[in-house]
């Protein structure tokens, strides 16, 4: 999400024509917007194949963790873009690393009702698997 994040950031007009431009005839851009929507989850793949490998997250739960995750990040890409809201990119990158970390944090949201999604080998698990620690670029 690194990537995604900052890329949009640096070219708020993708996101824009992505995310926000009506496309009208939907039945002729369907496969387009079919790609925009799984853009977030294809270039976490990776990530998320190596958490299911490690048992990090339950395989049943990745497509609601995925929904989730992508919602949240196009949700604050959408605020800090249009409204600037939060008002600096640090404390951008700092909402988006809580919110995340908390949609992965065992103990919250709606997948730890009955056991944990997540299970946590360090403090930075949750960031660095999913790719999402842009407070550290490496």
């Amino acid at each position: 999400m690194l990537i995604i994040t900052e890329f949009f950031i640096q070219y708020p007009g993708v996101f824009e024509l992505f995310f926000i431009e009506k496309m009208g005839d939907l039945g002729n851009k369907k496969s387009i917007a079919d790609l925009i929507n799984v853009s977030l989850d294809q270039a976490c793949e990776e990530e998320w194949n190596y958490c299911i490998s490690r048992k990090l997250v339950n395989v049943e739960e990745v497509e609601g963790l995925k929904a989730r995750i992508r919602y949240t990040v196009f949700g604050l890409l959408l605020l800090y873009l249009n409204r600037r809201v939060p008002a600096s990119y640090t404390e951008f990158a700092s909402q988006l690393n809580l919110q995340v970390d908390a949609l992965l944090e065992p103990g919250t949201g709606t997948t730890s009702r009955n056991a944990p999604s997540v299970q946590v080998e360090s403090s930075a698990v949750h960031n660095s698997l999913i790719s999402v620690n842009i407070g550290n670029n490496r």
